[in-house]
């Protein structure tokens, strides 16, 4: 049996007394979110943020967004669940995991917050959902497999004396690709729910900072029955420390960019670094040093670079950075062979080292 939408917002305001109570103090690590047992639709039913889900099927989004953010809201009737992107208290999103089919977009992981006003931490009013509070820089899912994203996402989900914080995961995407989102059979519906059954909301443009608590938050542009959105998540309890709605970088180096090869020939008083830019977009420096210490025009040995460069590379496998070599580098370049490190900044997130050698290019 199906029923109304309507039914939602009392399904909330259970969800805010049964989980507004903090986590236990232990530290194990839970997984959360969905199953991912389910398959991805394809684009042509509606899997690209262009879509909107209606009650004759999916149509082209009336907002002319070109940006959209879904997260799972709780089971209807059953907030205890642990298939919701709403946290079980304060504490760390560790890793990210999503399932999704061809051609899919890149993501950013986005927190969200539901606010609710208390007194002396008992409810004193509607849930007010939602608010933007981090998100990551874009991420680049593999197609039609799950990707595991590491990542340090702080959350809360705890009962203050004036008011209730709940915080979720989801996730934000442009069009002109697909979504971890899939259909459950016999549930699905734009207009209503079923029993035990997954719920989801959904943002048309995406949740961003001008979306914070201090600006009003942002309104559902839609709330669906039955579409599961493909993101598992694991959470650690911690002492969660409230930051404000800015953008924080998850990534490691290596899910970034990778350094190709092991052998670099240089032509012409230059060479070509072979890197795998692995998201959307990946920018740095490329410093070339040697590995063991030599002397340039003073005396002194030391380690020195040999030749540097800035990149901005869309995705994409072995794609090449020219780095013009210094006098030194032109120098150790005539050697039959030298050993070399690369190594490829990526600012905030750290570093990616290669030992390489450079070897005199063929004559």
């Amino acid at each position: 049996m199906l029923y109304a939408r309507p039914m939602l917002r009392l399904i909330v305001g259970i969800a805010v007394l049964l989980l507004a109570v903090p986590a236990a103090a232990s530290a194990q690590t839970v997984t959360r979110g969905s199953t991912l047992e389910g398959t991805p639709f394809p684009l042509a039913q509606g899997n690209d943020c262009g879509a909107y889900f209606a009650l004759g099927g999916p149509v082209n989004n009336p907002w002319g967004a070109t940006t959209c953010s879904y997260y799972q809201g709780f089971l209807f009737g059953n907030a205890n669940d642990p298939r919701t992107g709403f946290v079980p208290g304060d504490g760390v999103i560790n890793t990210v995991t999503v399932k999704v089919g061809a051609n899919p977009a890149p993501l950013r992981f986005v927190i969200l917050r539901q606010l609710t006003n208390a007194q002396l931490g008992a409810v004193s009013g509607e849930p007010k959902c939602c608010f933007f509070v981090r998100e990551t820089d874009p991420v680049q899912p593999a197609p039609n497999t799950t990707t595991t994203f590491t990542v340090n996402l702080p959350v809360e989900n705890n009962r203050q004396p004036n008011i209730i914080t709940q915080d979720a995961i989801g996730f934000s995407a442009p069009v002109g690709g697909t979504l971890p989102l899939a259909f459950v059979p016999g549930q699905f519906s734009p207009a209503s729910f079923t029993p035990n059954g997954v719920t989801s909301s959904s943002f048309h443009p995406k949740l961003g900072p001008e979306h914070g608590a201090n600006t009003g938050g942002a309104f559902t542009s839609g709330v669906q029955g039955g579409l599961d959105v493909l993101l598992q998540y694991t959470f650690t309890p911690r002492a969660a420390v409230v930051s404000p709605a800015v953008g924080i970088n998850t990534l490691r180096p290596t899910d970034i960019t990778t350094i190709g090869g092991s052998v670099l020939r240089p032509i012409g008083g230059a060479l070509d670094v072979v890197l795998d830019c692995r998201q959307a977009a990946c920018r740095g420096n490329v410093n070339v040093l040697s590995r063991s210490p030599v002397a340039a025009a003073a005396p002194k040995k030391r380690i020195r670079s040999l030749g540097r460069a800035s990149f901005d590379l869309r995705q994409g496998k072995a794609r090449k950075v020219k780095v013009k070599l210094n006098a030194l580098g032109r120098r150790l370049a005539r050697k039959p062979s030298t050993k070399v490190k690369v190594v490829v900044d990526l600012g905030t997130p750290g570093s990616v080292v290669k030992n390489m050698t450079l070897r005199r290019a063929r004559g």
